[in-house]
């Protein structure tokens, strides 16, 4: 969000003359003026998936590491207009 607010600070267009990327995609990034392109990890899920795993490891059972995969969220933060 600092890096949208100083780019148009210096004359610059997020998303014409400077493509910005974030990570995590959190919640008030859509609403942004210039909403940026981000990274989205599934924050929610890797918590659940990692209670179940201490849970299991707790009961001296098995576990194996998981994998989530993140996602782009393309937003006007990198579109050319």
């Amino acid at each position: 969000m600092g890096v949208i607010g100083v780019l148009r600070e210096f004359g610059l267009r997020p998303g014409a003359d400077v493509a910005v990327i974030g990570y995590n995609n959190i919640p008030v990034a859509a609403d942004m003026p210039v909403p940026p392109t981000t990274v989205h990890s599934p924050m929610f899920d890797m918590g659940c998936q990692a209670m179940d795993l201490l849970l299991h490891r707790v009961k001296e059972e098995p576990v194996r590491s998981k994998r989530l995969r993140p996602h782009l969220v393309v937003r006007a933060s990198t579109l050319q207009e």
